[in-house]
């Protein structure tokens, strides 16, 4: 039961962020964002050998911090981006796309 009320609560937050997000200049550029998901891509590739190591920490996390860091965009920034392209399911499949096709798989 206290799953169902998590999952009601999670959607009525994504929700209220959505409608934020509508912003275009609260968002990151289409060509930056498809640059990190490209990052991202290769550096989860790459890490993959050493997640042992790593193990006891959120690796997904350190690593998503430091490519925004990298390109100067807070977590808060990439989250808004990442609902206002979720919310256009057709844009983001072009995106993932292009993503894709630059990765070369």
């Amino acid at each position: 039961m206290a799953r169902n009320w998590i999952l009601i609560i999670s959607l009525f937050i994504i929700g209220c962020v959505s409608e934020s997000s509508n912003h275009i200049n609260d968002l990151i550029p289409r060509d930056s964002f498809k640059n990190i998901l490209i990052d991202i891509e290769q550096q989860t590739h790459r890490s993959n050998l050493d997640l042992d190591s790593l193990k006891h920490l959120n690796h997904d996390s350190l690593l998503l911090t430091s490519i925004l860091i990298n390109y100067n965009f807070p977590v808060s920034k990439y989250e808004k981006t990442l609902v206002f392209y979720l919310d256009r399911p057709e844009e983001m499949l072009r995106l993932l796309h292009e993503v894709k096709d630059s990765l070369g798989s």
